[in-house]
């Protein structure tokens, strides 16, 4: 095989592992982001459901 053969078959097989892996670690590093925005509206939402509990405990004191 020449040198050329060998630098194409190099890139083609360079090519197909990047097409394979570019969109696994798009999806897992999506994945990641997903899961870290779900849990800090988890706690936005626990948040807001406590000061909501604390205002309406306050009124019924008043």
């Amino acid at each position: 095989m020449s040198r050329n053969e060998i630098s194409t078959i190099t890139k083609t097989f360079a090519t197909r592992i990047c097409v394979f892996l570019v969109p696994i670690c798009l999806l897992s590093c999506g994945n990641a982001a997903m899961r870290r925005n779900l849990a800090v509206a988890d706690s936005l939402t626990e948040a807001n459901q406590m000061a909501t509990g604390v205002l309406f405990s306050r009124l019924l004191e008043a």
